[in-house]
């Protein structure tokens, strides 16, 4: 099996299309919640600025995920060298 996927092939574009539709889920659940901000400030009798940190709170648990998954890396790195 070839290493390297020559451009404009299909195996080319499956991968490129393995790496796009993870990603444009992942970006779009930033934005998930937006539609839901007038409610959410009308429900809860707060700003809109406020109600904005529904959608700042998914980035932030993003955030730590990616760097859970890192730090997990880092150990099982560690524990295949010492082996």
């Amino acid at each position: 099996m070839k290493t390297k996927a020559e451009r404009n092939t299909r195996r080319y574009k499956e991968i490129r299309k393995a790496i796009f539709i993870p990603g444009l889920a992942a970006f779009s659940q930033f934005y998930m919640f937006q539609p839901l901000l007038p409610s959410l400030s009308e429900s809860f009798l707060v700003s809109p600025a406020v109600s904005s940190l529904v959608v700042s709170s998914s980035m932030i648990g993003d955030l730590l995920d990616g760097l859970s998954l890192k730090l997990d890396r880092k150990k099982r790195f560690k524990r295949i060298k010492k082996w």
